[in-house]
């Protein structure tokens, strides 16, 4: 083994670069609350996905998830091309008013849930750059768990949308789909919302398993290695 190798190991981890610089204090936390409230906000709503008072709901999420990308620490290209998706988003939702097209919210709803999605790897990004288990990081874990949340409320959407009757009571609209994502990834089920559809089903087992592993394993292990040193990777070790 090269002695040297320690001592450039040790310039290495000086040298923090932006991605992991973490002064910015509490921005996961208004990243979780946004996340929240829109959330809530659409539950509230209870109406149709292109009626305007979802739209005011989509326009909250949005918000949300541009602010989570931006504390995420991505590359100005990757942030700037978030924007546009987002506007084309809550354009499209904005024509779809008009519009009334089934084809068009279909598309809309797609594009929401791909977002939702690549938002959840720019947080694992971000956060697996972190040296040390910090609240921040654990606000991170939390703001991927309401995501996991929305992610399959849009898939329960698509669903809505594409599978007639899918879903006891029918349809479920956006408010209905975020309900129903969130007590499944709980796994509360009040069982005033039953899936019918084999493609429903399988989402709803798939969420609540996902989602009970993801609290018992990710974040109860941060939680207890808070203020700890995070241990290094095989990856990071052989650097």
């Amino acid at each position: 083994m090269d002695p040297e190798e320690p001592i450039g190991r040790e310039l290495r981890e000086e040298l923090v670069t932006p991605a992991d610089d973490h002064s910015v204090r509490d921005a996961y936390g208004l990243a979780l609350l946004l996340l929240l409230v829109s959330s809530l906000g659409m539950i509230v709503a209870g109406v149709p996905v292109s009626a305007p008072l979802a739209l005011v709901a989509a326009l909250l999420q949005v918000v949300a998830l541009l602010l989570t990308l931006r504390v995420s620490g991505v590359r100005r290209r990757t942030f700037t091309a978030g924007v546009v998706a987002f506007v084309l988003l809550f354009a499209s939702g904005v024509v779809l008013t008009q519009m009334r097209g089934d084809a068009t919210t279909v598309a809309a709803v797609a594009l929401w849930l791909g977002l939702s999605i690549c938002t959840i790897g720019a947080i694992a990004k971000r956060i697996a750059t972190y040296r040390r288990v910090t609240l921040q990081l654990v606000l991170g874990l939390l703001c991927i768990y309401m995501l996991i949340g929305l992610s399959f409320a849009f898939a329960y959407l698509l669903v809505d949308l594409v599978v007639p009757l899918a879903f006891d009571p029918s349809p479920l609209r956006i408010s209905g789909c975020v309900y129903y994502s969130f007590i499944t990834l709980a796994t509360v089920g009040y069982g005033d919302v039953s899936p019918i559809a084999p493609v429903a089903r399988s989402l709803a087992v798939a969420e609540s398993i996902l989602g009970q592993l993801y609290l018992v394993s990710v974040v109860s292990l941060a939680v207890s290695r808070l203020g700890r040193e995070r241990r290094a990777t095989p990856l990071e070790e052989s650097e």
